[in-house]
């Protein structure tokens, strides 16, 4: 007989509303029932799991994420089963690995199905919902930590490749809409039920809001990697903070976007229309050392991680930490933040059917968070994959 759960907290964020002295029951798998604790009576097979004074929430979900505790999902099957295991104690339940384009199409596409592969053998961690490819169909002109000579002119027929090489499992894909052909692609994607999204682009405000009519729907680590807000200018940051039909990524990590800077973006758009994300590589969780990126060494020193220039190399925060700053440096009430972690992007992929909300029939994806916002417990599809509640 399949495990069966009943986790009692002091507080449950839904997110969409609180209960306290909460109570979700779990079996097969799927979240049963979410409700106060007097409303529901002890199956004599279910297991009971104090939460205490902690806080149930839906899992949390990383739609861009490159790698973590020393693997890179770049790597391949085995590398994304560890980042997949590894990334459960931060409270991530879900994830899209992230990969960064290389010299040829033929060579993403093998990159692309040996990660699919890896997404089939993830048995204990956070589960793969598809994948995000950043590239490699960007601007030159703002190639961040990328490397710009792997960079390739929009094309229909190179990206039908490689969505042919991911068998349908490709959910997001970030470019350059202001490139040739650039609107072009934006339609295909979205033909194909592909999400578009702006980024590492030099695009004008108007180009932008040009690719938001094809279709484009998403922003890309917003603020980092493309044109800025200028008065006269106002860029692709510009066209996003005036645009509802445009999702954004925030990397909340205190390095890439200044707390001010993130308080300006929640307040425009809202916490249904800001998704948080790690933009995580490798290093991430790790600690102060030296490393490798894209086969170029990064030095990373109290949470900045570089390459010999100084450019910003991806982040090596986790994703409970970019949770605990937005609510102390930007003031945002936790039901809030929570939100940004897990309805908005469950909404932004297509999965807020089955993700992102604490109901009955939906997966049971939860994460306890103790008082100081820190992981106690992670649950994917009703199996246990960490647990500080224990100890």
């Amino acid at each position: 007989m399949a495990q069966r759960y009943i986790l009692r907290a002091r507080r449950i964020l839904t997110p969409l509303e609180e209960i306290s002295d909460g109570l979700v029951a779990v079996s097969d798998g799927v979240i049963q029932f979410v409700g106060t604790a007097s409303s529901i009576e002890s199956p004599v097979d279910a297991q009971w799991i104090d939460c205490g004074d902690g806080t149930i929430v839906p899992g949390f979900i990383d739609v861009h994420i490159h790698g973590s505790g020393g693997d890179s999902v770049m790597d391949g099957a085995s590398a994304v089963a560890r980042v997949a295991a590894f990334i459960t104690a931060f409270g991530v339940t879900s994830w899209l690995p992230t990969l960064t384009p290389r010299e040829t199409i033929t060579e993403m596409s093998e990159i692309i199905r040996e990660n699919l592969d890896g997404a089939q053998r993830v048995l204990r961690g956070a589960e793969v919902l598809g994948l995000h490819l950043e590239g490699p169909f960007l601007s030159p002109k703002r190639p961040g930590a990328i490397r710009s000579e792997w960079f390739r002119p929009p094309s229909v027929a190179e990206a039908g490749a490689l969505l042919e090489a991911g068998s349908g499992h490709i959910r997001l894909m970030t470019l350059a809409p202001e490139l040739p052909a650039g609107l072009d692609l934006v339609r295909y994607l979205v033909a194909q039920k592909v999400v578009a999204s702006i980024g590492h682009s030099d695009a004008t405000h108007a180009e932008a809001l040009a690719a938001v009519e094809f279709g484009l729907s998403h922003a890309t680590h917003t603020f980092n990697a493309m044109r800025g807000f200028q008065h006269r200018d106002p860029g692709v940051v510009g066209a996003v903070l005036v645009t509802d039909a445009i999702n954004c990524e925030l990397i909340a990590d205190g390095v890439h976007v200044d707390p001010l800077a993130m308080r300006l973006l929640i307040r425009t758009k809202g916490e249904h229309r800001v998704l948080l994300i790690t933009d995580a590589v490798a290093p991430a969780g790790l600690g102060n050392g030296s490393f490798e990126f894209d086969g170029r060494p990064i030095e990373v020193r109290d949470g900045r991680a570089t390459l010999a220039d100084g450019t910003i190399a991806g982040s090596v925060a986790t994703f409970d930490g970019n949770l605990r700053r937005i609510v102390r440096e930007c003031g945002l009430p936790l039901r809030a933040a929570v939100v940004m972690a897990t309805l908005t992007p469950a909404r932004a992929i297509g999965v807020a059917d089955r993700k992102g909300y604490l109901a009955g029939g939906r997966d049971a994806d939860l994460v306890v968070l103790d008082r100081d916002l820190t992981v106690s417990l992670t649950m994917v599809r009703g199996e246990i994959v960490y647990n500080r509640l224990e100890g």
